[in-house]
């Protein structure tokens, strides 16, 4: 959909710089983190932006079309710009394998981390799986969720028997 240059490389992404612009313009949360990073290297913003979409690519889409920036779906360009946002505010976002937690308190004075059952995480924040989650196939969605503890409240979910179709 876009390209990038990088030097003496040129990149295509999935939206264009001026779409990521506009995004964190509208965004109370990422503008100012947003600024500060364009202010800092604008290149430095536009390898972030190479990334997000070097990793969106390789999820597996039910529609193939998804997986190449030019013809992707206009939630899969949103995503993307999600994705870069939340990677300035924090880098961590791009190399994590899950969002998952199973930190229930951790105390400053005592020096305490309490655990408890896992929070079921996918690969990216919540932000850009809301907008991937409807594209990509159940078999991919349960692969990118991971193990799930729910305690008493629902049935905890510990294998891979959903993604296989067996209950």
């Amino acid at each position: 959909m876009g390209t990038l240059t990088i030097g003496a490389d040129t990149f295509t992404v999935y939206g264009t710089a001026a779409g990521l612009a506009t995004r964190a313009n509208g965004s109370s949360t990422y503008y100012a983190t947003y600024a500060a990073a364009v202010a800092a290297s604008v290149d430095g913003v536009s390898r972030v932006h190479v990334e997000a979409t070097e990793q969106i690519k390789l999820l597996p889409f039910t529609d193939a079309a998804n997986a190449d920036p030019d013809t992707a779906a206009a939630d899969v360009v949103t995503a993307c710009y999600e994705l870069v946002l939340a990677a300035l505010l924090d880098p961590a976002v791009l190399t994590q394998d899950s969002t998952r937690s199973n930190v229930k308190r951790i105390e400053a004075k005592g020096v305490a981390v309490e655990n408890f059952a896992p929070v079921a995480g996918a690969r990216f924040p919540t932000r850009v799986m809301a907008l991937l989650g409807p594209l990509l196939g159940s078999e991919a969605s349960a692969s990118l969720a991971g193990s799930y503890v729910a305690g008493t409240s629902t049935c905890s979910d510990f294998d891979d028997d959903d993604r296989y179709g067996v209950y």
